[in-house]
């Protein structure tokens, strides 16, 4: 298959007030630059005063990146103190819920002891009142007074 030729585009041409003849391509007619398509471009003022808006923005936006950068470095450093505090915090929980749990552990045990002395003192007190009524002395007869009621 044989590709069709495509005619190639001219460069226009611009007649200035003299007499030479210049090309759109990039040319400077009377003071305004043009380009390829015919379309005037800026004066270099105009280019100028938007490179130094552009270099404004430009720099705007690197001090706003730069503060970002600050920003998300402290919050690192933020996030980073407040993991050792949660595991500071998550420690102690630990501790203490052992302790606690060391704790309820005596005092299941102390409150085991204390039903076992209670049923010993319950017992020793109903044998002295049984000696008492029928006056035979039972080996429990010799407790100090203090344990009597």
């Amino acid at each position: 298959m044989v590709k069709p030729k495509v005619a190639k585009r001219k460069a226009e041409v611009v007649k200035p007030k003299g007499d030479e003849t210049l090309h759109k391509c990039g040319d400077n007619v009377h003071g305004k630059l043009i380009n390829t398509h015919g379309e005037k471009r800026k004066t270099r003022g105009e280019e100028e005063s938007l490179l130094e808006m552009f270099q404004a923005r430009i720099d705007h936006v690197e001090l706003e990146n730069k503060f970002l950068t600050e920003r998300v470095k402290s919050l690192e450093e933020a996030a980073q103190f407040s993991r050792i505090q949660a595991d500071d915090l998550r420690r102690n929980l630990r501790e203490r819920t052992k302790q606690l749990e060391d704790a309820n552990e005596r005092y299941r045990v102390l409150k085991q002891e204390f039903k076992m002395i209670s049923k010993s003192h319950d017992i020793i007190l109903a044998r002295l009142q049984s000696s008492r009524v029928t006056g035979v002395p039972t080996a429990d007869a010799s407790l100090p007074e203090r344990w009597l009621p």
